[in-house]
């Protein structure tokens, strides 16, 4: 077997992220280096071991309780099981008053609008986040995208960086579950807390590029029409009119890239 299959961030058979994913934060955690970090939403332990394989020590925040057998597996992990809207706040609280820094910090939690809203401001808000980096997962998800854009992540004072895309998500064209059609899911958000730092030196999002939700509604409206109009000629058309638009995105970064 080719020595890649027995890397971490691709053997690992409990991780609900895609492999860019995967890669993307281990090498992000890798680089940092965390002695204090954060997971809101841990599930099966997937992201959290790789968290604790970097960090000194974690903090991990799950609503099922059967997250807690997960203990025996970390010497260096605190496990608080219940809601992140109520027990995330006062955590953070507690680290401030010990005069703690939170250094990294994962949101994979509830993906609703409220939940990511409120995990993203508890962060934002405490003592204990001022030169933070705060990973979002599932940024291309409706309701998560709903929840980043409520927190106005560009007006925010501690806010040195916000990249959305950072990593791209992907749209769901085909499952066995309808409803999940036309649904996007993955994508992680990078969001870097600087307190003080000039705002001329932050960055965001290049409102030159095409956002991935954006590139999502433009592929699943030139699908529509094909599946109201029979014909191939509106077949073809919708395939024109999603080339365009990846095409534009992809010529607006080249030219970027080249200047």
């Amino acid at each position: 077997m080719h020595p890649f299959f027995a890397l971490p961030a691709v053997a690992a058979d409990r991780w609900q992220m895609q492999q860019g994913e995967r890669f993307a934060l281990d090498g992000l955690l890798a680089q940092l280096r965390p002695p204090l970090a954060i997971e809101v939403g841990t599930f099966e332990g997937g992201s959290l071991r790789r968290i604790a394989a970097h960090a000194e020590h974690v903090h991990a925040f799950d609503v099922d309780p059967r997250v807690a057998g997960l203990a025996d597996e970390f010497d260096n992990v605190t496990f608080h099981i219940g809601d992140s809207a109520e027990l995330l706040p006062q955590v953070l609280a507690e680290l401030g008053r010990e005069g703690r820094h939170v250094d990294f910090a994962l949101v994979d939690a509830s993906h609703t609008r409220a939940a990511v809203r409120g995990d993203g401001a508890a962060l934002l808000a405490a003592d204990a986040c001022r030169q933070t980096v705060i990973v979002f997962h599932d940024s291309a998800n409706a309701e998560v995208r709903a929840g980043l854009d409520d927190l106005d992540l560009p007006g925010h004072p501690k806010v040195a960086l916000a990249l959305l895309d950072c990593v791209p998500g992907y749209l769901v064209r085909a499952h066995h579950d309808p409803e999940l059609v036309g649904q996007a899911f993955n994508g992680l958000a990078l969001v870097v807390l600087d307190d003080g730092r000039d705002p001329r030196a932050r960055g965001y999002d290049a409102p030159e590029f095409v956002p991935i939700p954006a590139l999502h509604d433009a592929y699943a409206g030139a699908h529509e029409q094909p599946a109201r109009a029979a014909g191939k000629a509106a077949a073809v058309g919708s395939a024109a009119a999603v080339s365009a638009v990846v095409g534009a995105a992809a010529g607006a970064l080249l030219a970027r890239r080249l200047r």
